[in-house]
């Protein structure tokens, strides 16, 4: 008789069995409510962070800038000459403005409304989702 010798490494049985284990949701990060900001810093405003407020009044400078970011339900109005307006990542806001110098730039908004009463030579609109402009 002849006896077949067949070796195993045992890789098999000594295997540690591991089962995928879920892992836990991620759960879902709220983002920070930072405070409402409305400041001049020199020659540009700031108005970031506004929820719910529809009593924004910005008396504007020919040579002042407006740079309007992350305002949720809000409406800003500006009186006066301002040489330009910038609006950033804003849902559901409204802009009044009397005149513009230069420009009034929408970028990454939902829903924004813009009303120019009197001049506005150049209006950008970019990557934004219902947006409507009244002129008169």
């Amino acid at each position: 008789k002849q006896w077949v010798s067949t070796q195993s490494t045992g890789d098999a049985l000594n295997k540690k069995k591991t089962a995928a284990k879920p892992k836990p949701a991620a759960a879902a990060a709220a983002p920070a409510v930072k405070p409402p900001v409305l400041v001049l810093e020199g020659k540009k405003w700031s108005c970031n962070y506004q929820s719910g407020n529809n009593a924004i009044v910005i008396n504007a400078e020919p040579n002042q800038a407006l740079y309007i970011f992350r305002c949720d339900n809000s409406v800003i109005t500006v009186n006066g000459k301002i040489n330009s307006i910038t609006v950033d990542g804003c849902k559901k806001c409204g802009v009044v403005v009397d005149t513009l110098i230069a420009s009034l730039d929408v970028v990454n908004c939902t829903s924004v409304k813009l009303q120019i009463k009197d001049k506005a030579p150049i209006v950008n609109i970019d990557k934004t989702d219902g947006c409507q402009v009244f002129v008169q």
